[in-house]
């Protein structure tokens, strides 16, 4: 039977100290990540929104309560993703945000989480913008990172924003230990097709990028 959650008198129940309580007290593998993750290392690009967009993932098979997914959290719209896009524990650290010790996405595996909502929450429009800040990530961690990727978009998609910045970690990976697959995938629509990646992205993006052909 599933339990709710006490809150002291004149206490008031944050989505951060419910976060903290999922992950120290329940042990549940959940995690913030994705655009939310960047936001907190400085990597992202902040947008004043009247309600503050959180980003969390956890594994396909982890059951969140129900009173954590449904409780009408005033400062911040919570966006849960489940997926096993990415092995669990591969690039998840340990954070103080916000005065809590929460698990949360390394930068470089908060870029692959943004990469894999393209679509969904993201565009890639927005997307090429944020990776401006991707190119000091580490390249043992990028390499680690997309062996083990699950998704062929994600992994084709990073490392076509690596190149178009030409970043340093880019230059250093070891392409032939990174299974990237057969068959062209379109980002939305498609229409300017990329060799080296066996990508089509939009003309009007195409048309801005740098080393794509």
């Amino acid at each position: 039977m599933e339990q709710g959650v006490f809150c002291l008198p004149g206490s008031t129940i944050t989505w951060k100290g419910a976060l903290y309580a999922l992950q120290n007290h329940l042990n549940k593998r959940v995690h913030l990540g994705g655009r939310t993750a960047l936001e907190f290392y400085g990597l992202g690009h902040f947008l004043s929104l009247s309600v503050q967009k959180i980003f969390l993932f956890k594994l396909s098979k982890e059951r969140l309560p129900h009173w954590f997914k449904k409780l009408p959290w005033k400062e911040a719209e919570l966006i849960i993703s489940s997926t096993n896009v990415i092995e669990e524990k591969i690039g998840i650290e340990k954070e103080v945000f916000q005065g809590l010790d929460l698990s949360i996405s390394s930068p470089e595996r908060a870029a692959l989480e943004v990469i894999y909502l393209l679509g969904k929450h993201h565009t890639l429009e927005e997307i090429f913008l944020l990776s401006e800040n991707f190119v000091n990530f580490r390249p043992k961690v990028m390499q680690d990172l997309l062996e083990k990727c699950n998704s062929k978009k994600v992994k084709r998609t990073a490392m076509m924003l690596g190149k178009h910045h030409q970043a340093k970690w880019f230059n250093r990976l070891d392409l032939n230990k990174i299974e990237l697959g057969n068959g062209i995938i379109q980002l939305e629509g498609g229409g300017h097709y990329i060799k080296d990646f066996n990508l089509s992205i939009p003309k009007k993006i195409a048309s801005h990028t740098r080393c794509l052909s």
